[in-house]
């Protein structure tokens, strides 16, 4: 290798293809590891209709007798987007407190309180819901709005990394926006949405600077953006217009919704105060007062009994399903002493996460247990939670929220809902313990996703006596998803290794006699808990056909040619059929930005002339048939 020879190494993604295997080490590693399979396989990141919508279930399916199925389930989706919005808060204040980088964390919260406020102005989606004009802002959202074909339109982000987080390929989706027809009613909020967003709202509240941060959106467009603001002003109109509606859950036309319409007379007292946490306004009224009473009468030893009397009679809307939502409004609102969250919170073992919460929000006395939070964080599946054919992941992962489900569901799984699952849970409970720390073990937050040194880098280096980056200590520098550096020189002793999930984009000076290696494939988990089974074939639950995609390297197809490849303005792309093809463009993020159609036999001119350097995908559509190539623009 030549002296100071410049490398610039920008890898490929990475669509179906046998991939190294990694155990997670630490709750850390596992954290960063859910969020990278969150982003690709239960959301997709954006500002258009169905995007930075989150999915619950992954190959959703409600027949024992059904291994998998190739459903991506929305339903219920904004009760996971609080947690979502929550997760990001959290990410975001300890990035910050490691002085690390901000800016996919802050574009990705900036896309799903966007979609929180999409799903608000009804306006927007193209349907009658209502007999009167709807065209502004009022604090009345939609379940979600991810519409028919979702899926279908974005085969490529949802399935590239199916291998490697092992779960099967989605064709479809089933959403509250769709599923019920012409019943629109029944895609209405109902309060344990609205509860769930104010968790979401309160982290944002309380750990996103009140002050204009800087957002670098995908299309190179810069703006500032008042998170904390943003959470505020929507949690004033939130419970305005429940409490303008003497607390009855109605849509603008003035009917109540048609599930969980009316907030529990327990309920309007908390709500209001939690409203005042977030929002420093006052939203008292006789209602409330009277809620007061009641509310306070079940703090102690009679709520304690109320609810285990509904356990034990499985009474759900009596009690069960109040406990998380009393339980969520309790903790925003500071409204019950620590002693009795906890103690509430152990009927159903949440007691990990609940007594938390209300001390990260609120401080105070921390009745939070450090051995049961690393129990239920130690506990949770490498790969992600799961429940499927009967079969559950272990100690209490096997339902899509071990801090809503029961103590059963945790357990066993539950017959409507089966499938793989986002691990939110696990990751807000993380977060909260990260901020928290009691013990002060931990090790330092750090940025696992997406690596970005913002500085020159030098191999091998020295700290407090010890060498890093030399053959006595290499250096392992790993990210689930990307690794990115303008400046680095590895000396003729260093050792280096580079490993990303999806793509490396460094300019190395390489010294003569060093070591390096550049790796890029999706991580996975040795320590694979998921059920097996050999050839696992999904169960259609619809209509819809799956797109067949083509392998180029199949020996009866010659496979499209890009040349040359990398390219600095113009490449040509060499077509093999008679038939006109049509060519999408991505870039690395998955957000379409070219299309071109009627692309014949032969040879093709391209030009990208005006974008970005960096790694495109292109999209071929020949008859039925599709087709990725990886294009490098230098």
């Amino acid at each position: 290798m030549k002296l100071n020879k410049i490398i610039s190494f920008i890898a490929f993604f990475a669509f179906l293809f046998c991939g190294l295997r990694i155990e997670a080490q630490s709750n850390l590693e596992k954290y960063w590891y859910y969020r990278h399979r969150l982003i690709s396989g239960f959301t997709k990141v954006g500002s258009q209709q169905g995007e930075s919508m989150v999915a619950p279930i992954r190959n959703w399916h409600t027949d024992y007798h059904i291994l998998h199925s190739d459903h991506l389930h929305f339903g219920d989706q904004t009760i996971y987007m609080g947690w979502y919005l929550g997760v990001l808060a959290t990410e975001y204040a300890l990035l910050k407190s490691q002085n690390l980088n901000l800016e996919r964390t802050k574009l990705e919260l900036y896309y799903a309180l966007k979609a929180l406020i999409r799903i608000d102005e009804i306006s927007n989606i193209p349907r009658p819901y209502y007999n009167y004009p709807v065209t502004q802002l009022d604090g009345f959202f939609l379940r979600d709005d991810v519409a028919n074909g979702f899926v279908q339109a974005n085969l490529a982000h949802f399935n590239k990394f199916a291998d490697f987080h092992n779960y099967i390929p989605v064709y479809n989706e089933g959403s509250d926006y769709e599923s019920e027809g012409n019943n629109y009613r029944n895609k209405e909020m109902s309060q344990d949405q609205v509860y769930h967003i104010l968790l979401g709202l309160a982290l944002i509240k309380t750990f996103v600077d009140d002050a204009g941060l800087t957002i670098n959106l995908e299309n190179g467009e810069r703006l500032i953006f008042n998170f904390n603001l943003e959470a505020r002003n929507y949690t004033h109109l939130l419970i305005s217009k429940i409490k303008a509606d003497k607390w009855v859950i109605k849509n603008p036309g003035g009917n109540p919704v048609n599930r969980g319409s009316s907030v529990a007379p327990l309920f309007p007292f908390p709500l209001a105060e939690a409203g005042n946490f977030i929002t420093g306004h006052k939203y008292y009224d006789a209602y409330t007062i009277a809620s007061a009473r009641l509310w306070k009468t079940l703090e102690g030893p009679a709520g304690f009994s109320y609810y285990l009397l509904a356990q034990a009679l499985d009474n759900k809307a009596g009690g069960r399903d109040n406990l998380h939502l009393a339980l969520t409004l309790a903790s925003i609102s500071n409204s019950y002493s620590g002693i009795n969250i906890t103690g509430l919170s152990s009927l159903q073992n949440w007691d990990s996460f609940y007594p938390l919460l209300r001390y990260v929000l609120h401080e105070g006395i921390n009745t939070s247990k450090a051995s049961k939070i690393k129990e239920h964080l130690d506990s949770s599946p490498c790969l992600g939670p799961w429940s499927h054919n009967g079969a559950s992941a272990p100690d209490g992962w096997g339902s899509p929220h071990r801090f809503i489900k029961d103590k059963n569901e945790q357990e066993k799984g539950q017959f409507h809902f089966q499938g793989v699952f986002t691990g939110l849970d696990f990751m807000l409970l993380h977060n909260l313990y990260y901020i928290v720390n009691p013990d002060k073990t931990l090790p330092a937050f750090e940025e696992k996703m997406d690596i970005a040194f913002n500085s020159k880098l030098e191999f091998p280096y020295q700290i407090n006596g010890i060498m890093y980056g030399d053959s006595s200590n290499p250096a392992n520098i790993e990210a689930f998803r990307s690794i990115s550096c303008s400046d680095i020189t590895i000396k003729s002793n260093g050792v280096v290794y580079f490993r990303a999930g999806e793509f490396l984009n460094l300019n190395c000076k390489i010294e003569d006699g060093a070591k390096v290696e550049f790796l890029e494939k999706p991580f996975n988990c040795a320590n694979n808990q998921y059920m097996q089974a050999n050839n696992l074939k999904p169960h259609r639950q619809s209509p819809i056909k799956p797109v067949k995609i083509i392998n180029p390297t199949d020996k009866n197809i010659i496979p499209f040619i890009v040349f040359p490849n990398p390219f600095e303005e113009n490449f040509t792309l060499y077509s093999p059929f008679d038939y006109p093809v049509t060519i999408t463009f991505y870039n690395f993020h998955g957000v379409e930005i070219r299309r071109m159609e009627n692309i014949n036999y032969g040879n093709t001119s391209i030009s990208l002339f005006g974008l970005s350097s960096g790694l495109y995908i292109m999209k071929l559509e020949v008859e039925g048939r599709i087709y990725f190539k990886k294009i490098i623009k230098t």
